[in-house]
């Protein structure tokens, strides 16, 4: 470690390691770019040593027994490791906007929503901030904090990093994308995204264990367990049906299965708006600027009913609109001291820029496009599998999903 890299780390009052888990170089998500954050260097993901934030508030549209009518304490992370092509949140995903907060902050923040009567913290997709989150929970627990924690994640995660988090994370909230490789290489250039997430869930699985519920301010909660979320595609009916089948022979009952159908064409609104990236994405994948027919999820629905599915989670009404994007506007980021300070006129206004990601430097590892990532001629993005096949021969929003109106329990 170098003498900048330490100086860094002790600043940020973060372990340099936690089992294998590095910081600097970072080896904290499947990409294993080995980027020296603690030098202020960025990584696939986009992010170096500051944590940014996006939102921290009450959110409702989680599966009813996560946001219940309290709403779960979410807070959104900025950056992403998996950069998918058609991300609703790529705003907050691509680093366009979040505000810095240190671990300190983060515990106050936690804290914060516990006292506005949240069911949970939830932390939306925070595998590259593993570590700092990991501290902030201890330091929050130390000050009060009793709620589960959520880690609401994509699925791309290692499992080395899901058993670093056993004494952190109460329930995880995890997508699982696809069962192709090559559908993970087009839309997220990560074909080994299906036996990494296979690894990842069964960590999840062993460490967590068979969900667990009660009852907090007359709401059924949950306390602990998986959640699998699955989003149908256009044109993916065929690998929808993969996913669930290996959900469901491999899991059982160890998981809550949530099927979506929420899948927002928000490519298309931005081709037409001149957005060169989103004209680029579509024009190799013209139909993702297509919403999902209801036909096509209900033949998803009974093929669920068909394996014997039973009890699992499912959307009913319009899911795919825009207009169930959180508004990244920082809200619950700053505390009101910090904004008083920052304030010219010390009542708090002016602050909207404070924290805001530097996007100019050239220190990244690799310079994501708004999602689509060169890994060409990248060995370091392509660590991952080479640590699947050194680890094991055998190996499925978003975190940047978010979910809106779901039931349990489907009936055709």
């Amino acid at each position: 470690m170098t003498t900048a890299t330490a100086i860094s780390m002790a600043a940020a009052n973060l372990p340099a390691q936690v089992g294998s888990l590095r910081f600097s170089p970072c080896n904290l998500c499947p990409r294993l770019c080995a980027a020296d954050r603690a030098a202020h260097r960025r990584g696939v993901c986009g992010a170096d040593d500051a944590i940014h934030v996006a939102r921290a508030a009450l959110h409702y549209w989680e599966e009813p027994p996560l946001s219940g009518e309290s709403g779960s304490g979410t807070v959104f992370f900025a950056n992403c490791p998996l950069h998918c092509v058609y991300c609703q949140n790529a705003t907050i995903a691509e680093g366009e906007f979040g505000i810095e907060v240190t671990i300190d902050r983060l515990a106050d923040i936690f804290l914060e929503l516990q006292a506005q009567g949240a069911l949970n913290i939830n932390c939306v997709t925070p595998t590259h901030y593993a570590l700092q989150i990991r501290e902030a929970v201890r330091v929050s627990r130390e000050r009060g904090l009793v709620l589960p924690i959520a880690w609401n994640t994509s699925g791309y995660e290692r499992f080395q990093a899901i058993n670093a988090l056993k004494d952190t994370v109460d329930i995880y909230l995890t997508d699982f994308k696809y069962a192709s490789s090559q559908v993970a290489q087009a839309y997220s250039h990560a074909s080994d995204y299906p036996e990494v997430a296979v690894r990842a869930l069964d960590a999840m699985v062993e460490t967590i264990g068979a969900p667990k519920f009660d009852e907090y301010r007359n709401q059924v909660r949950m306390t602990r367990g998986v959640v699998v979320r699955h989003l149908l595609l256009p044109g993916g009916l065929e690998d929808s049906k993969r996913v669930l089948k290996l959900l469901h022979e491999r899991y059982g009952d160890d998981v809550l299965v949530s099927v979506m159908n929420q899948y927002t064409p928000v490519l298309a609104s931005r081709a037409e708006e001149g957005d060169a990236r989103a004209q680029r994405v579509l024009a190799s994948y013209p139909r993702l600027g297509e919403t999902v027919p209801n036909e096509e999820y209900e033949r998803l629905l009974d093929y669920a009913d068909s394996i014997g599915m039973e009890d699992y989670f499912w959307q009913e009404g319009p899911a795919a609109k825009e207009s169930f994007i959180p508004v990244w506007d920082g809200s619950g980021c700053i505390s009101s001291r910090e904004m008083q300070a920052a304030s010219p006129d010390g009542l708090g206004s002016g602050v909207a820029e404070r924290g805001l990601q530097d996007r100019s430097d050239s220190d990244h590892v690799l310079k994501p496009e708004r999602g689509l990532l060169d890994c060409s001629d990248s060995d370091q993005v392509d660590g991952s599998s080479r640590e699947m096949q050194a680890a094991s021969p055998d190996g499925l929003g978003s975190g940047c999903i978010v979910p809106d109106q779901v039931g349990a329990n489907h009936a055709s």
